[in-house]
């Protein structure tokens, strides 16, 4: 979809390039994000991680709608991109060696397999 939105949106000859340099934002970003996130989770805990990344995701992307299409706009969300996608990536599967830790301290028994 974002092909087509800088090619049919944004009117741009080279929408390769263009489609590069976002990717590009938005891997160095999930790869510089990952310890901040990591750090958070430790400090906050994983529930209020997860919950303040997809409010700030939610609010950046309603304000990202209302703002007119242009190559800044793209970029400056290309950043919130990649910290969406690591945090919907360590978070929920952090929470889910948790649960599995906790079922077998009452269980007594490992059932990983149950809940993967």
């Amino acid at each position: 979809m974002l092909l087509f939105y800088v090619k049919l949106v944004l009117h741009k000859e080279n929408s390769n390039l263009a489609l590069g340099m976002v990717m590009t934002i938005v891997v160095f970003t999930a790869v510089g994000s990952v310890p901040v996130i990591s750090h958070c989770m430790v400090k906050y805990g994983k529930r209020e991680s997860l919950l303040g990344i997809c409010i700030m995701l939610g609010g950046t992307f309603m304000l990202a709608a209302l703002l007119p299409p242009s190559m800044m706009v793209m970029y400056v969300l290309a950043v919130f991109m990649g910290v969406g996608s690591v945090g919907s990536q360590i978070i929920p599967d952090a929470m889910l060696a948790d649960i599995i830790d906790y079922d077998e301290l009452h269980t007594g028994e490992r059932n990983e397999g149950l809940y993967t």
